[in-house]
């Protein structure tokens, strides 16, 4: 009887030995093996969260970025009659030598035209006038021969684009901005998606992500954003 329960004993003792070395040697590897794999799953998902955010980050910086330099451009038009303000809008500087185009709304041609840059008001004339596209170029009257230009580009539908004036009566640092995509062009007019108070758009530029200059805005019947495409500008200024 003792023999056996020795027998019994050493049986056991074998068995257990080889399970501890099997768990030892194969299971637990297998276990740290899942768990690392698990865990660096997690990291790579976090990574891809994380680069999406930092993507949307840098864009939102570089657009900051270009808004500002845009401003550059951008100038505030008005026509008077004396004291008496008798239209306004947005402009902006398409040569070096001083040369504006806005569009028609935002002018009086018969008045004094004023430009407002750098909180300067400097003098303007009507040098031209489209024929059926709204456009109006003006010259300013200034010794200033060196004025910052912004550079054109050719709009293409689904592309990234924000529109940038200056509300009236205000201070010339108070720019509004409006962000959307060029939905259609149809014959050298871009409608977007943006929707926009009707007595903000008049000669605003819609300008791409890159900081180009790809037309100049007016209102549709439905509030959306129109532009005569920088294609246009470009033939009727040049």
């Amino acid at each position: 009887m003792k023999k056996y329960k020795a027998v019994d004993f050493l049986v056991i003792f074998f068995v257990g030995g080889l399970s501890g070395v099997f768990f030892t040697f194969f299971v637990v590897p297998k276990l740290a093996e899942f768990g690392v794999k698990t865990a660096q799953k997690a990291v790579n998902q976090t990574i891809i969260v994380n680069k999406t955010e930092k993507l949307f980050v840098q864009e939102e910086e570089i657009l900051d970025n270009i808004i500002e330099e845009a401003k550059k451009y951008t100038v505030y038009v008005k026509s008077k009659s004396g004291n008496l303000f008798l239209s306004s809008g947005s402009g902006v500087i398409i040569g070096s030598n001083g040369l504006i185009v806005t569009r028609k709304e935002a002018i009086n041609a018969e008045a004094e035209i004023v430009v407002e840059r750098n909180g300067n008001e400097l003098e303007a004339e009507v040098i031209k006038e489209g024929n059926g596209n709204g456009l109006v170029l003006l010259k300013v009257n200034d010794k200033e021969s060196n004025f910052p230009v912004i550079s054109f580009s050719s709009p293409k539908v689904g592309k990234k684009v924000f529109m940038l004036g200056r509300k009236r009566g205000t201070a010339e640092d108070k720019f509004f901005i409006n962000k959307g995509i060029i939905k259609i062009i149809d014959d050298g007019i871009l409608e977007t998606n943006i929707v926009e108070n009707a007595g903000l758009i008049s000669g605003t530029p819609l300008i791409d992500y890159s900081g180009n200059l790809v037309g100049i805005n007016f209102i549709g019947l439905d509030g959306f954003v129109f532009s005569v495409s920088s294609d246009i500008i470009k033939e009727f200024a040049f």
